[in-house]
């Protein structure tokens, strides 16, 4: 019996990456070509599910309003761009990761601002003393490399 086709070796997929913006772009052209969404797949060596996730992501609901017969239909249909995928995955990119410390604790950078410029103090020196004398409560005292806790400089 002759074999046709090895499906021990599959091909490599591109799993844990994002799509690119070409590969968007792509989408965008076959979509309008009319090909479906495991087609694409199958095309760009990706899952069907992240075909179909970035045609959620990217597509814009558009409406036409057709008159027939005196009469007004309203239709609403979606159309994958690719720009306004990428929009909105750059957007995403920007709101992920955890946020600075320092963006919850003003009072503490306030401070120890004013006691960088006016006392030449270092930002240890800061930490350390306002840790010591319990100053802020210790959540809003972000840590440094190191801890300087000799006396007031």
């Amino acid at each position: 019996m002759t074999q046709v086709q090895n499906i021990t070796q599959l091909p490599t997929s591109k799993k844990g990456s994002h799509l690119s913006y070409k590969e968007m772009c792509k989408i965008e052209a076959w979509r309008k070509d009319g090909h479906s969404n495991r087609e694409i797949a199958r095309r760009l060596n990706r899952a069907p599910q992240t075909i179909n996730n970035a045609v959620n992501s990217g597509s814009v609901s558009q409406v036409r309003h057709p008159k027939s017969n005196s009469k007004t239909y309203r239709y609403i249909h979606h159309i994958y761009f690719a720009d306004v995928h990428f929009q909105r995955y750059e957007e995403n990119q920007a709101k992920c990761g955890r946020k600075p410390k320092w963006l919850d604790c003003e009072e503490f950078i306030n401070w120890a601002d004013k006691k960088i410029l006016d006392d030449k103090w270092s930002p240890d020196a800061c930490v350390g003393y306002a840790k010591r004398q319990e100053l802020f409560p210790e959540n809003e005292i972000p840590s440094t490399n190191e801890y300087s806790y000799a006396a007031e400089p």
